[in-house]
């Protein structure tokens, strides 16, 4: 596997609390490595490119470029007031649900 050769210095052996037996994100470091990454990363298999960072999970992914992902602008304001009527129901249900608890 070309990714293992260029950074070969990442072993499960050089890391033993690292758990570095798959290709999952880590960012495994020692207290005398000179590169240390800001968040968790992993090796590639692509030849240009030797790792890349990755998002953890339960982090939201970024803005889109453009600041949505919903086009048209029509399409974004019937999500935004549709999101109104759903937590309207919502609250309505609850009220029913608590009027009729007695009864229950």
């Amino acid at each position: 596997d070309p990714s293992r050769t260029r950074m070969s210095n990442y072993q499960p052996s050089n890391y033993l609390e690292a758990d570095l037996e798959k290709n999952y994100c880590r960012n495994p470091y020692n207290a005398n490595d000179t590169l240390k990454h800001d968040t968790i990363w992993c090796i590639t298999s692509d030849e240009l490119v030797k790792w890349e960072e990755c998002l953890p999970i339960g982090v939201i992914v970024p803005e889109c470029d453009d600041g949505h992902s919903i086009e048209p602008q029509e399409a974004r304001d019937i999500l935004y007031y549709s999101s109104f009527v759903i937590w309207a129901l919502g609250g309505i249900w609850l009220i029913v649900i608590i009027c009729m608890v007695k009864r229950i």
